[in-house]
Formats: structure tokens, C-alpha cells, sequence
């Protein structure tokens, strides 16, 4: 896997986590840690 696609996956994780953080709903019912 290339460094840059992987630091692209986990800035997008990151993203994702704050955005549901943010909204107060988590999908699925699952939290991350």
C-alpha cells in the first residue's frame, strides 16, 4: 500500500469520526475509538 494513500484512508477515517462525533450519530451503533 502507498504511504500517501494510507495517510489519504486514515486523514479521511479522521474526518468521518469527527463529522459523526460532531452530529451526535454514530451508524450502526458503533463508536470509535
Amino acid at each position: 500500500m502507498r504511504r500517501k494513500a494510507r495517510e489519504r484512508w486514515i486523514v479521511n477515517s479522521d474526518l468521518l469520526s469527527a463529522i459523526h462525533d460532531n452530529t451526535g450519530a454514530t451508524p450502526g451503533g458503533r463508536s470509535h475509538v
